[in-house]
């Protein structure tokens, strides 16, 4: 960590005993200390940030002087350092994440909790400014998120701060592997969800896109312009829609990121929820939502192709392993143009190997096998991960599925 040290009844304590855990807190000299951390530049090594930072949480020092230097701290963590520095916050407190150690601290008042999880975003913010990314849609949605935390009075919680760390992060690590190619109007270039909370269509572009019949009706949807604008018809309702090249780029900022022309039929199906009532929209006696910010996957499969259930049963109960999905029904998502979208309600997240599963949101089923499901998550339509089919049962409560 540096040769530098704090004085305790003028015993010189050596930096090297905070890496054996020693507590400082209350001390004398842990003001002293705490200058001398800011002032290294040892200290500005990811595992040093999340010791120092640890330690001035937890100091017993006067709320301003501990406010002072946790914002002095703030500006180490920069993009080239945020993996290891949320990787090292994990570790640290027993798997717990950075978001929710820092929402759930008693030992910081509230803004200050606010100020330090905003700046984990801010450096994503950044970056996807320098990737030509407009994040005002991020920012809008996790500021409001901030706000119902500061104005609640119930204890913080940061499960929803979390998912949208993970999507953030996620959509500058997969901008960051390819770059865009102009609409062609045909779906192949990977993509991924957005800032809009349009999983439920990302996955249900994605699940009908990897089958035969699917892939050929979706790309004699769409129809590339010489001026750059795409031509978006929704087979279903038979209504159609130029999608201007501006609003394209535009939506780079909401919508989803890669393909250009999944953006365009994402855009399109905003201006028909928008424009029309039709099939009971907004309604509150039917499942959907007047606009694209969380609805069912059934919906995109009749705008986009006229068939699918219009009625997503939906089972909020827990039930026993094996009533809500059989093995036969796992078996029949290998059919050649099967297409099926799963959700879950009222379940904790669920970290598996390449992936994670979280509560209200959509994954499309790309396929089974004798013992597990392989599914694909809207935030980077470019990868499987694979979870168990005793998993998949108990996590999963809720599916749109429909044979093209």
């Amino acid at each position: 960590m540096g040769e530098y040290s704090y004085f305790d009844n003028n015993k010189r304590v050596d930096s090297t005993s905070l890496n054996n855990n020693t507590d400082f807190s209350g001390q004398p000299g842990e003001t002293e200390y705490l200058n001398t951390v800011f002032s290294n530049p040892g200290a500005i090594k990811p595992s040093n940030i999340v010791k120092n930072l640890t330690f001035a949480m937890s100091a017993t020092l006067a709320a301003e002087t501990k406010e002072n230097f946790i914002n002095s701290y703030l500006n180490f963590i920069t993009f080239d350092n945020v993996k290891e520095v949320l990787k090292g916050f994990k570790e640290t407190y027993g798997n717990r994440s950075f978001l929710s150690v820092i929402m759930k601290s008693r030992d910081l008042d509230i803004d200050v909790r606010i100020r330090l999880a905003k700046r984990i975003f801010e450096v994503y913010y950044n970056r996807l400014r320098e990737l030509g990314i407009n994040p005002a849609d991020f920012e809008n949605k996790i500021n409001k998120e901030f706000n119902a935390q500061k104005s609640s009075w119930l204890p913080a919680n940061a499960d929803d701060l979390d998912v949208y760390l993970e999507k953030i992060t996620k959509k500058c690590e997969t901008l960051e592997k390819f770059d865009e190619n102009a609409p062609n109007g045909k779906i192949d270039q990977n993509f991924g969800q957005g800032a809009a909370g349009d999983c439920w269509l990302i996955a249900a572009i994605k699940g009908i896109a990897k089958t035969p019949k699917g892939k050929e009706l979706l790309n004699n949807s769409i129809k590339a312009n010489p001026d750059g604008s795409i031509t978006v018809t929704l087979k279903g309702v038979n209504k159609t829609y130029r999608i201007s090249k501006q609003e394209l780029e535009k939506g780079k900022s909401k919508y989803s990121y890669g393909d250009p022309d999944v953006r365009a039929i994402e855009i399109a199906i905003e201006k028909y929820i928008k424009d029309s009532n039709i099939l009971g929209i907004g309604n509150p006696s039917n499942n959907f939502k007047s606009d694209t910010e969380g609805n069912t996957s059934s919906l995109a499969f009749y705008l986009l192709t006229g068939k699918g259930d219009m009625s997503i049963p939906e089972r909020m109960v827990r039930l026993p392993i094996d009533c809500w999905f059989s093995d036969e029904q796992i078996d029949n998502f290998n059919k050649p143009n099967h297409v099926a979208i799963v959700a879950a309600a009222f379940k904790d997240p669920v970290e598996v190997p390449g992936g994670i599963l979280l509560s209200h949101h959509a994954y499309t089923v790309a396929r089974s096998d004798a013992n597990n499901v392989y599914l694909i998550n809207p935030w980077d339509t470019s990868k499987e991960f694979a979870v168990s089919r005793r998993l998949f049962k108990e996590f999963f409560n809720q599916i749109d599925e429909f044979d093209l």
